[in-house]
C-alpha cells in the first residue's frame, strides 16, 4: 500500500465522517490535481460527473489505481482498471522556474489552477511548492520555455553516524543520500525527539506618513508590550525623537527613543497586534523580490505556529503538516516545542573579516519545564534531540550555555561558529541558507566546514531549492 493510497484513504474517511454529499466525499478522495485529464475542467466537476453517470471512476492519472480503488471502496461498487487513455500515472512533481530567463509575463500565474504561483508583472515568478499540484497547465502557456517539472519534495538526508564511512586519517565523513521529506520517518527512531519553534510571524510591515508628509515603511522588529514595539523605519529622513508616524487606518505612534538604529515606538489607542491584522504585510525575506500576497499569510506559517512575535517563519519547520507530525508520533517520535521570536537580522550578512567581532541582533525565547523534561527523557532513553530549524538549535544551546538545560525566557544574540561546543542537539533539520550569513556558520560549525561545503555542491548538483519556500536536509552533528 503506497503513501498515496494511505492518504486519499484518510481524506475519504473525514469526508464520510463530516456528512457530506456524495459528490464532496468523492472529491475529497481526488488528489485535487485539477489537470484536467479527466476530460473535466477539475476535480470537483469530475466528482459531480461520477455521482451523475456522467463519468466512470477510472478516468484520473495522478490518483492512479489506488484512487481507482478507494473511489470503488467509497462508493461500494466494483474496482475498474485505470482507464490509460486519459494518461499515465507518473510520480507527484512540481514546477520550478528558472529566475534567469523568467520575464515575469504572468501567464503561468493565470493559468495555474491552484494559485501555486506568486509574483506580479516584470517580477520574477516563484512557485510555492507544498501547494504545486503537478499538473502541468504552466507549461504550454510560459512564452520562452522557463518552466520545468521535478519530482516534489527533494530533501537532503545525511546518514546516521553509525552508517558513515571513515577515511584513512580516521576523519568522520557522513555519506548524503537523496530522500522526501514524508520519508523523513525511515531516518528516525524511537525515542528521537524532534524540537520544533511555535513562534507565530505577525504581519510586521507596516506603511504611513510622517506628519509633514514624508513616506515611511516600517518593520515591528519586537513587541515589548501591547503597545509598545522596537522597529525598523525606512524614510528619506530619520524620524526624529518626538515625532509621529501616520499610518494607513490613520493610527498614530511617537518615536520615544533611537539606540543602534533601532526605534522604540508606542502607539496611541489601538493595541499594536489589532493594527497589524488590520492593515500589516507579511515580511517576506529580502530575496523574494515581491510584494507579499493574502496566500503568504497561510504559506509564510507553520501549522503549529502559536506564539506571536517573528518577524520570519522558522522555514524548516514549514515542511511538516499535522498528518507527519502525528504519523512520526505513532513511530514512537515525540516532538516538544519552544519560542524563539525571528527577528529581522537573521537575514543580516557577516561583514566582518574576524567572526568574533560580528555582533548579533538579540530575539526573546523560551523554553518550558515540559519541553526540558522531555529532553532529558529522550537522552536517557537512547533518543536524540533534533532540532527543526536553526532557531531551535540557538533556543536549546542558548538555554543550556552554562552547562545545564533549565527551562527560562530571555533574550538571545547566541552566535554559533565553528568551533562551538554543543551540549543538546544531536542532529538538526535545516533549509539551505544564503552565503555569508550566520546561519551558514551554525551548520559549518554543527557538521564541519568541508562537510557543509560537500553538501552544497550536491544540492546545486542536484537542483534542490535554496531559501525559505525551498528544500531541507537531515544533518547529525560531528563531533571535532
Amino acid at each position: 500500500m503506497n503513501e498515496n493510497y494511505l492518504i486519499l484513504l484518510r481524506l475519504g474517511s473525514e469526508a464520510k465522517s463530516e456528512g457530506k454529499s456524495l459528490a464532496e466525499q468523492i472529491d475529497a478522495v481526488l488528489p485535487q490535481t485539477q489537470c484536467t485529464q479527466c476530460d473535466f475542467d477539475g476535480c470537483k466537476p469530475y466528482s459531480e460527473a461520477i455521482v451523475s453517470g456522467e463519468a466512470e471512476i477510472n478516468q484520473c492519472p495522478p490518483g492512479g489505481q489506488d484512487g481507482v480503488d478507494a473511489l470503488a471502496e467509497l462508493l461500494g461498487r466494483p474496482t475498474l482498471p485505470l482507464n490509460e487513455s486519459h494518461g499515465e500515472t507518473k510520480p507527484r512533481r512540481v514546477a520550478v522556474v528558472d529566475e534567469e530567463v523568467c520575464i515575469g509575463c504572468t501567464l503561468c500565474i493565470k493559468a495555474c489552477p491552484v494559485d501555486a504561483f506568486v509574483g506580479s508583472s516584470k517580477v520574477m515568478t516563484q512557485v510555492i511548492a507544498k501547494e504545486c499540484t503537478g499538473c502541468d497547465l504552466c507549461l504550454p502557456v510560459c512564452p520562452v520555455d522557463c518552466i520545468d517539472m521535478i519530482e516534489s519534495d527533494p530533501f537532503a538526508i545525511m546518514l546516521q553516524n553509525d552508517s558513515a564511512q571513515f577515511d584513512d586519517t580516521h576523519n568522520q565523513r557522513q555519506a548524503l543520500e537523496n530522500s522526501y521529506f514524508s520519508q523523513l520517518g525511515s531516518f528516525l527512531k524511537p525515542n528521537d525527539l524532534l524540537i520544533l519553534n511555535d513562534t507565530r510571524v505577525i504581519p510586521a510591515r507596516l506603511f504611513g506618513n510622517k506628519e509633514s508628509g514624508g513616506k515611511v515603511e516600517v518593520l515591528v522588529e519586537r513587541l515589548v508590550d501591547e503597545f509598545s514595539a522596537l522597529v525598523m523605519i525606512k524614510s528619506s529622513r530619520a524620524p526624529k525623537v518626538g515625532s509621529f508616524i501616520v499610518l494607513e487606518n490613520n493610527t498614530r505612534f511617537e518615536v520615544v527613543d533611537k539606540n543602534e538604529g533601532m526605534y522604540k515606538v508606542n502607539f496611541e489607542g489601538e493595541k499594536i497586534l489589532k493594527t497589524l491584522d488590520e492593515i500589516g504585510h507579511i515580511p517576506l525575506p529580502p530575496y523574494i523580490e515581491r510584494s507579499d500576497s493574502d496566500e503568504d499569510s497561510k504559506r509564510y506559517q507553520t501549522v503549529y505556529a502559536k506564539n506571536d512575535g517573528a518577524v520570519a517563519a522558522p522555514t524548516a519547520g514549514l515542511h511538516f503538516d499535522d498528518l507527519l507530525l502525528s504519523n512520526l508520533k505513532n513511530q514512537g517520535i515525540d516532538h516538544a516545542f519552544v519560542t524563539l521570536h525571528v527577528g529581522a537580522g537573521t537575514f543580516q550578512p557577516v561583514k566582518v573579516d574576524d567572526i568574533e567581532t560580528h555582533k548579533m541582533h538579540s530575539e526573546h525565547y523560551e523554553i518550558s519545564q515540559k519541553t526540558v523534561d522531555k529532553i532529558i527523557l529522550a537522552k536517557k532513553n537512547g533518543g536524540r534531540v533534533i532540532a527543526v530549524g536553526t532557531t531551535a538549535v540557538r533556543t536549546l544551546e542558548s538555554a543550556s550555555i552554562n552547562g545545564e538545560l533549565k527551562s527560562q525566557k530571555g533574550d538571545t544574540d547566541i552566535f554559533i561558529y565553528p568551533g562551538f561546543k554543543f551540549q543538546i542537539v544531536d542532529a538538526m533539520i535545516t533549509n539551505f541558507h544564503l552565503p555569508k550569513s550566520s546561519l551558514l556558520m551554525l551548520v559549518s560549525a554543527f557538521i564541519g566546514f568541508e562537510q557543509m561545503h560537500q553538501t552544497y555542491q550536491h544540492a546545486i548538483n542536484q537542483e534542490y531549492r535554496f531559501f525559505s519556500y525551498g528544500d531541507a536536509m537531515l544533518l547529525e552533528r560531528l563531533d571535532f
